[in-house]
């Protein structure tokens, strides 16, 4: 009862978005991330980390952006235009990647379903997730030492309810 009270079998995403790109109109590398990545989020029971996509070139089908998951409908959701900002923190792994995911911690989520364990259970679930990816995708990621506040306020969230945990590069 607690797990559905807090959302905690779904995996967060925008409420609000300019584009919708579903499943079938991603092609390449992109689409075997999206993939895995897929298949691991709902192998999971609980979910209290979320995962965002920036895009910064128009590749697999997809324009540059920042886009968070839909893993249910098989889509993903542009809620903000690259061009709309002018930070350099997000544009340092543009460099050598063409794609960057980072994972959050839904804050409130985590509380909610393990109490004071939520912030070590998220960071766990996070460690656990890009594991996967690196044993699945070998040398196509790298790690990103992103300034944590200042990215996810880049990216349009706010930071007193999500914490940046981890992000990593894709060069594709």
């Amino acid at each position: 009862m607690m797990v559905k009270l807090c959302q905690a079998n779904e995996v967060k995403k925008a409420d609000i978005i300019i584009d919708l790109i579903p499943l079938k109109e991603i092609t390449g590398g992109l689409l075997e991330v999206y993939e895995e990545m897929k298949k691991i989020y709902l192998s999971r029971t609980y979910n209290v980390t979320f995962p965002i996509i920036i895009n910064f070139k128009n590749n697999g089908g997809i324009k540059k952006g920042i886009y968070s998951i839909d893993f249910e409908q098989g889509s993903l959701l542009q809620y903000k235009l690259i061009e709309s900002y002018e930070n350099e923190t997000l544009l340092m792994g543009s460099e050598k990647n063409k794609v960057i995911i980072s994972f959050f911690i839904n804050i409130e989520q985590a509380l909610a379903l393990y109490g004071e364990r939520g912030y070590i259970n998220g960071i766990e679930e996070i460690g656990y997730i890009v594991n996967m990816l690196k044993q699945s995708f070998k040398t196509k990621f790298n790690i990103l030492f992103l300034p944590e506040q200042e990215a996810t306020h880049a990216m349009g969230l706010n930071v007193r309810k999500c914490l940046l945990i981890e992000s990593i590069g894709y060069r594709g």
